[in-house]
C-alpha cells in the first residue's frame, strides 16, 4: 500500500518544490516559501496526496510547465520555448481538465510579448499550434470519453457558493481571518503592503481562469463536473495569489500564524476534502478481504461486488472482468481468494431480462451468495428489490464504509 502512495506524495512535494522556485522568480524567495507551503496546506492537496491516481502527477506538470514558461520569456531561445512545449503538453496526459491552464498560459505569453520587443512572435503563435500536436494522440480518448459523458457525470450543477468555495478555500479562508485578527487584538501594529500588480494578475488568472471555464461548463451544459480534484491545476495558482496576498502583512508573525492555523486545519481534515488521515473514508478494503479469505465458505459460492466508481454506473450486462477490472481496484490490490464478479449499480433499459435470468440462477444455488459494497447506501435499488425477497441478507462486515453481505435463499 505504501509503495501506491507514495509516489503521489513525492509528486506533491516536487509541486510544492517548483511552486516555492515560481515564487521566488516572480517576486522573492518569501513569497515562494509561502506558497509552497499554502498548497502543502491546502484541503485539495492533502486530501489527494497519498491516493494512487494521477492528480498530483498532473499538479507535477502543470507546476513544471509553468516553471519553463517563465524561464523561456525572461530568455526566449529556442531550446527553452521546446522544453516550455514539452512540459505545457504533459498536464493533459494526467486529466484532460488540466490542460485548461493552458489559456492562461498561452494569454501571459501574448501579454508579455507586447511588453518586451526581444521575445519572437512566432514562438507565441506556433506555440498553442505545438502543444495542440502534442497532445493529438488523447484525441480519440477524448471522443471515447465525450461520448460516454452521462456515465461520467455524477454531481449536480454548481451555484455561486461551489465557485466562491473553490476560489477561497474554506481552511485558507478562515486561517487568513484568524491570523489577522488575532493580531489586531494584541498590542502591535498591523500595516500591508502591496505587491507588484503584474503578479498578483499572473496568480489570480492561473487561479480564476480554469475554475470559471469549469463552472460555466457544468452550468451551462448537462456535463456537470465542477469538483475540487478536477481542479487540481488551478490550485498553485490559487496558493501563489494568496502568498502574494500574505507577503504584504506586517509584522512577519502574522504569516507565521495564518500558516499554523492552516497546518492544523490540514492535520484534522477541515474542509470540504478529507485531511492526512483521510484513508479510512474509503474504507479498510485490506482488513475487509482478509475476513471474506478467512470465511468458511464453499468455495463455489459467487462473490459479487458494486464499485465506488461512477463508471460502474452503467455497465452493460454481461460484464466481463478482464474489461472492467480496474474498476475493482482494491480487490485487485487486496485479493480475496476467488473471483469477484463485478455488477452495475445501474441498469439500462435492455439489461432487465438478463438480470431476471441472472436472479433466477441465483435462486437455484442453495449455498446462496457474498456481496462486497462499499456501505448499505452503496447497494442499488434494483439488487435489493429483486434479490431481498427471494434471499435472507446477513450482515457479515461493516465497518470503516466496506461491507461484506451473505444472502441465502430463504
Amino acid at each position: 500500500e505504501v509503495s501506491l502512495r507514495l509516489p503521489s506524495v513525492i509528486a506533491a512535494v516536487g509541486s510544492s518544490y517548483l511552486l516555492y522556485k515560481i515564487g521566488s522568480r516572480l517576486l522573492d524567495e518569501k513569497v515562494g516559501i509561502i506558497a509552497a507551503l499554502i498548497w502543502a496546506f491546502l484541503p485539495v492537496t492533502t486530501g489527494l496526496a497519498t491516493l494512487a491516481r494521477p492528480y498530483m502527477f498532473g499538479a507535477l506538470a502543470v507546476t513544471g510547465a509553468f516553471l519553463a514558461l517563465l524561464r523561456w520569456l525572461e530568455k526566449p531561445t529556442v531550446a527553452r520555448w521546446i522544453a516550455y512545449l514539452a512540459l505545457a503538453a504533459l498536464p493533459a496526459y494526467f486529466s484532460y481538465f488540466f490542460a485548461l491552464v493552458l489559456v492562461q498560459q498561452l494569454l501571459y505569453a501574448l501579454f508579455r510579448s507586447t511588453k518586451e520587443r526581444n521575445i519572437p512572435v512566432w514562438q507565441v503563435i506556433c506555440a498553442p499550434l505545438c502543444i495542440g500536436l502534442l497532445e493529438l494522440p488523447l484525441l480519440p480518448a477524448i471522443l471515447a470519453a465525450s461520448s460516454q459523458r452521462a456515465i461520467h457525470t455524477y454531481l449536480g450543477k454548481p451555484g455561486p457558493t461551489a465557485l466562491v468555495n473553490e476560489l477561497i478555500p474554506h481552511a485558507l479562508a478562515f486561517a487568513l481571518i484568524a491570523g489577522v485578527c488575532l493580531h489586531l487584538l494584541l498590542p502591535v501594529a498591523v500595516r500591508y503592503r502591496r505587491s507588484s500588480s503584474e503578479c498578483v494578475l499572473v496568480a489570480a488568472t492561473w487561479a480564476a481562469i480554469p475554475i470559471a471555464i469549469m463552472f460555466l461548463i457544468s452550468r451551462l451544459t448537462p456535463t456537470t463536473i465542477f469538483t475540487s480534484r478536477y481542479l487540481m491545476a488551478a490550485s498553485p495558482g490559487l496558493a501563489l495569489y494568496f502568498a502574494f496576498l500574505l507577503r504584504g502583512f506586517e509584522p512577519p508573525s502574522i504569516r507565521i500564524a495564518v500558516l499554523g492555523i492552516m497546518a492544523v486545519f490540514a492535520a484534522t481534515g477541515f474542509g470540504p476534502e478529507e485531511g492526512f488521515w483521510h484513508n479510512r473514508r474509503y474504507g479498510d478494503y485490506r482488513s475487509a478481504s482478509a475476513f471474506l479469505s478467512r470465511m468458511r465458505v464453499n468455495q463455489n459460492t459467487p462473490v459479487f461486488g458494486f464499485s465506488g466508481f461512477v463508471e460502474a454506473k452503467f455497465l452493460p450486462f454481461p460484464v466481463s472482468n478482464n474489461e472492467n477490472e480496474c474498476l475493482l481496484a482494491p480487490l485487485t490490490a487486496y485479493p480475496v481468494g476467488r473471483p469477484v464478479t463485478l455488477l452495475p449499480s445501474a441498469l439500462h433499459s435492455g439489461s432487465r431480462d438478463y438480470i431476471d435470468r441472472f436472479i433466477e440462477s441465483l435462486r437455484r444455488n442453495n449455498d446462496g451468495f457474498l456481496l462486497i459494497a462499499q456501505n448499505p447506501g452503496e447497494i442499488p435499488s434494483w439488487f435489493s428489490e429483486r434479490v431481498t425477497p427471494a434471499f435472507h441478507e446477513r450482515w457479515l462486515y461493516l465497518k470503516d464504509d466496506v461491507s461484506i453481505v451473505q444472502y441465502t435463499p430463504r
